[in-house]
């Protein structure tokens, strides 16, 4: 989902508040400074995440352009959303635990259990949840830190 917003001095505050990124993240996946996103910008984009101790944070991404609409007024649009790599991960992840799970059982009893099957649906579920809170309070903490007014 597409955000709109407005803030005096946006690149002025990019420039102040983010942290480079480093190049193997999950790695290293907290910048030790004062600030509270890393990531990367230029004149008109930028893709941050929230500095932060816990990787799979780092894995929420808020990427957007920005562009100058008068002298100290800057027009925003960004998104806050899940990166490319985390997405192909955990679909693979959650495809391949369910198929040899599945394969496992089968072999032992010769029948499909559904009991299994729903703990691991709860379980993805329940992570899916876990993730849009994630998403909403990283998108509160970009608005606030960045004072961006959302245009309706």
């Amino acid at each position: 989902m597409k955000f709109s917003a407005e803030s005096q001095d946006f690149d002025k505050q990019l420039k102040r508040r983010v942290t480079k990124e480093p190049i193997i993240w999950f790695f290293t996946p907290k910048v030790f400074d004062d600030k509270n996103f890393t990531g990367k910008f230029n004149d008109s984009n930028f893709n941050l995440s929230s500095n932060t101790y816990f990787s799979s944070l780092k894995a929420i991404r808020i990427k957007g352009i920005y562009k100058r609409k008068s002298e100290n007024l800057y027009s925003i649009e960004y998104d806050v959303e899940l990166s490319k790599g985390t997405k192909i991960f955990y679909f693979l992840g959650i495809f391949s635990f369910v198929f040899v799970m599945n394969f496992m059982i089968y072999k032992q009893r010769q029948t499909f259990e559904i009991f299994p099957n729903c703990i691991f649906l709860f379980f993805n579920v329940f992570i899916l949840f876990v993730f849009s809170l994630s998403k909403r309070n990283i998108k509160k903490n970009f608005e606030k830190e960045f004072e961006l007014k959302n245009i309706v």
